[in-house]
């Protein structure tokens, strides 16, 4: 039914601890650092760690908005824009030593495990209003 398609042309291996980026759309931000390894498609820039640079660091990196913006200067396109992938390889940026981005990564790690707990607490609070007002308007 589709005689050029291989899976190798359509899917690129990504490893764990690599980041992935959603080329198209990329002002959406999805940036998803990765637990497992797996296949993604071509739409999908995959990011792997050399050496001298911490994987939580690099995460944190390409979340920014200064990477976004950067980003989205490279963007073709207008209904589905992307991203040029061979212009987001070339950004620039200062990189602190390893013991620092590691410091950096475990800083922010804990900030959001801390924005996790409380949106946790809010969704409860949330829920238990919802119960307290239909008992409330039987």
């Amino acid at each position: 039914m589709f005689p050029n398609y291989t899976k190798e042309s359509c899917v690129n291996q990504y490893l764990e601890n690599d980041i992935l980026m959603g080329n198209i759309r990329p002002y959406l931000n999805k940036i998803w650092k990765v637990t497992r390894s797996g296949g993604a498609s071509n739409d999908v820039n995959i990011f792997r760690v050399k050496d001298g640079i911490d994987s939580d660091f690099l995460y944190y990196m390409l979340v920014n908005s200064k990477f976004m913006n950067y980003v989205m200067l490279t963007v073709t396109g207008t209904k589905m824009p992307c991203g040029n992938k061979e212009l987001i390889l070339l950004y620039n940026t200062h990189l602190p030593s390893l013991p620092e981005q590691e410091k950096i990564a475990n800083f922010l790690s804990a900030q959001d495990k801390l924005i996790e707990k409380e949106e946790e607490k809010l969704s409860l609070l949330k829920e238990q209003k919802k119960g307290l007002l239909q008992q409330m308007f039987v």
